[in-house]
């Protein structure tokens, strides 16, 4: 993909680059998110944690080198957010908004004035980044939204409000869509960079939800706040373009967390079973125990297979939309069962605070709604391939 003289390819990471970045990631998500998980869970991510994510590098995996990114590519990011959801998948879900959600369209899209300003601050982890497309009344209707963007005397007035923000209550700057044409419904549809602490923004305290709880998740509030010309992503009236432009990519990038959480829902179950006795025997000596094992493996290794495929598919320009809808209903639905399985091996010490798989359960029932409901993936999945069958007769 080229926009701006920037290219971001999708070449499997063999450079020494970049095995020295995965080795690196490894050190870091160990040092700094695997020690400190429970802490993430109860107080939600601090400051310091975006500072040091900022620090490491892991801000920018994606970024181009001018404005101090790796310029690695998508895979190495999914490796990032898999990894980080290992330990804390609401760590990894607010790493994702902010390092693909909010910066991938600014990357592709954004005026060299807009990446300038705003990727060195979003990079460094000084400002935090979020997305923000949901509203009260669009949801899965996300093109319904009624926030609007009305231009006087060269200047728009942004109001409305946008709702399931993830580091909405902490971010500093958020890509938001809002209808400059209401006319002209969902082609009227206009992205913009809004600096979030503009006079007229208003911010939700954090919402309390089931899971994904260390990951702050707030609505916006926007009242007659002025925006410049210069505030517009890409170009007037065409949000719709920049939006559905990311889309497969985000619910390939979303496929991660899941990924995560099923490789530590495995590892926490080998764990537990080669030393939990009963019977007279370590539970995984039984054939049962050994079934769901196996059934676990075998779920992380498809989920794992078809991620790959998708970022070859990237690479080749060849992902579909039923492609990328289905690798992420696939991730997602495997995490659930992954993760309810491990609270089953576990018994009553996984339904305790005592093992991660209780969080992990309640983080992963996330992805079978956010980006896009399953029965969405459903129906994208089944228009493209019936409109396939019916172009062939």
């Amino acid at each position: 993909m080229t926009k701006d003289n920037i290219t971001i390819t999708d070449q499997a990471y063999t450079s020494e680059l970049a095995e020295s970045i995965e080795i690196g990631i490894t050190d870091f998500v160990d040092k700094f998110i695997a020690t400190h998980a429970k802490k993430i869970e109860k107080f939600m991510i601090s400051k310091d944690l975006w500072q040091s994510l900022g620090d490491f590098g892991l801000l920018g995996v994606q970024a181009p080198e001018v404005y101090g990114g790796l310029n690695q590519s998508y895979s190495l990011q999914a490796k990032a957010i898999e990894q980080i959801s290992q330990h804390s998948p609401a760590m990894g879900l607010s790493y994702l908004a902010h390092s693909h959600l909010c910066m991938h369209p600014i990357i592709q899209h954004g005026s060299p004035a807009q990446k300038d300003f705003w990727l060195p601050q979003l990079i460094k982890g000084k400002t935090i980044g979020a997305i923000a497309i949901s509203e009260p009344n669009a949801g899965s209707d996300a093109l319904a939204m009624k926030t609007t963007a009305e231009l006087k005397k060269n200047h728009y007035y942004l109001n409305g409000q946008k709702i399931w923000i993830t580091n909405g209550p902490d971010a500093g700057v958020a890509v938001v869509y809002a209808n400059t044409n209401p006319k002209q419904k969902y082609r009227g549809i206009t992205a913009f960079i809004v600096d979030l602490t503009k006079p007229g923004v208003t911010k939700s305290e954090p919402i309390e939800k089931l899971g994904m709880r260390g990951s702050k998740t707030g609505s916006l509030y926007f009242n007659n706040v002025k925006l410049s010309q210069d505030d517009v992503l890409g170009s007037v009236d065409e949000g719709l373009s920049i939006l559905m432009d990311g889309l497969n990519i985000e619910r390939v990038m979303l496929s991660a967390g899941p990924l995560g959480i099923q490789k530590s829902c495995l590892k926490t179950v080998l764990e537990y079973t080669a030393q939990r006795e009963q019977f007279g025997k370590c539970l995984n000596q039984f054939q049962l125990t050994q079934a769901k094992i196996a059934d676990m493996y075998t779920s992380i290794e498809s989920s794992q297979a078809m991620l790959t495929e998708a970022f070859k598919r990237i690479n080749e320009n060849t992902l579909t939309n039923a492609y990328a809808a289905s690798v992420y209903l696939h991730c997602s639905r495997a995490g659930v069962a992954t993760s309810m399985e491990a609270i089953q091996l576990l018994g009553g010490n996984g339904y305790t605070e005592d093992y991660p798989v209780e969080m992990l359960m309640r983080d992963a029932k996330l992805f079978d709604i956010g980006g896009g409901t399953n029965e969405i993936r459903q129906m994208i999945i089944a228009k493209e391939i019936i409109k396939d069958f019916k172009n062939k007769l």
